[in-house]
């Protein structure tokens, strides 16, 4: 190769390496808003949300608690809810997961805490570019808070789980009156059937529901013992 060759070569060789930092940051661009931009008086598509009590703190006559708020819009979205009787909001910007902090005079429960909704916000900036919301993130049937039983040998008893989605992705965690809130690893929601592994302290438990209408059905297994799962949406 003489030395017009190798600068022939040079030259395509910086080309494509521009070509390929140019697009990883126009990538980024495209999902990233400021918050200026993010316009939640106009209100362009519906999320899948949940709000999850993660701490309660205070004694009389006054009472917190910190909240998980997630949305399954990843850009610029509105997730309401109500605490008691008191309406709230939170709008997520490049993100879809915030704290949020609430006080009221009586002591605050998971019962205490009822979603509404979540609702996708105008990209003001990707409106300009006739840029329109990943409809693949606007609906996830299974994200969100679920409650309902399990049984087993020895009766049935109250659980719940709460689900949070990103594509066939799951994270979360199951809730059991005797085994406490436990957190979802191995997790996958692919074809209808919420998979995934929880551990109890004695070992593994592995939970395998099905989406039917709108209950989640299905059972679970630890070592020797077993037993069915029956849960409705919150």
């Amino acid at each position: 190769m003489d030395n017009a060759d190798t600068s022939r070569l040079e030259v395509r060789m910086e080309y494509c390496n521009w070509h390929v930092v140019a697009g990883s940051v126009l990538a980024l661009a495209s999902s990233y808003v400021f918050p200026n931009q993010c316009d939640c008086q106009q209100i362009v598509g519906k999320c899948t949300g949940a709000v999850e009590l993660t701490k309660t703190f205070g004694s009389a006559p006054s009472y917190g608690a910190e909240l998980a708020v997630y949305s399954s819009e990843k850009v610029c979205s509105k997730v309401e809810f109500l605490v008691d009787s008191t309406p709230y909001q939170t709008i997520l910007v490049n993100r879809n997961k915030d704290t949020e902090s609430v006080f009221g005079t009586a002591p605050i429960s998971p019962q205490s805490v009822r979603y509404s909704t979540c609702s996708i916000c105008a990209n003001t900036e990707a409106s300009r570019d006739n840029r329109k919301p990943d409809s693949r993130t606007t609906l996830s049937p299974v994200a969100g808070t679920w409650s309902g039983y399990t049984t087993s040998m020895f009766g049935r008893q109250e659980a719940g789980v709460f689900l949070a989605i990103a594509g066939t992705a799951v994270s979360g965690h199951f809730i059991h009156p005797k085994l406490g809130n436990l957190v979802l690893y191995d997790a996958s929601f692919v074809n209808g059937i919420l998979a995934a592994k929880c551990n109890t302290g004695d070992g593994p438990m592995q939970i395998s529901l099905q989406l039917v209408n709108d209950t989640l059905q299905g059972t679970w297994s630890s070592g020797m013992w077993n037993g069915s799962v029956q849960l409705s949406k919150r």
